[in-house]
């Protein structure tokens, strides 16, 4: 599911079975996850709104994996947050990464 041109993806569905994957065609995967795609980029623009912020006072966009590594999720931040860094991070370091970003634009915000 990362962010790769291979022909063919695993869906990984360790979670559910240890060792268990299922082998995709990367356009079948794309073409079910077409649904998805406007969906998320909703919840984007519904976020910013929600948040008072216009997509370009987004400075920072932080990836942490798992479904952020698709290749619509890359291409919906960047088409609807221009201004912004694109980052990936450890899942483990994520939030900590997260917070020191917003509180090195925003020291009004760390102080509070």
């Amino acid at each position: 599911m990362n962010a790769s041109t291979a022909p063919q993806i695993a869906v990984d569905f360790a979670a559910l079975q240890a060792g268990f994957q299922l082998p995709l065609a990367r356009p079948e995967f794309e073409r079910l996850m077409q649904p998805f795609q406007a969906e998320i980029e909703a919840a984007m623009t519904a976020t910013l709104k929600l948040a008072g912020q216009t997509p370009d006072a987004v400075s920072d966009v932080v990836f942490v994996g798992g479904s952020s590594l698709m290749d619509f999720i890359t291409a919906a931040s960047h088409r609807l947050l221009p201004a912004a860094t694109v980052h990936r991070q450890s899942i483990f370091t994520s939030v900590v990464d997260g917070l020191a970003l917003m509180s090195a634009s925003e020291p009004a915000l760390a102080a509070d």
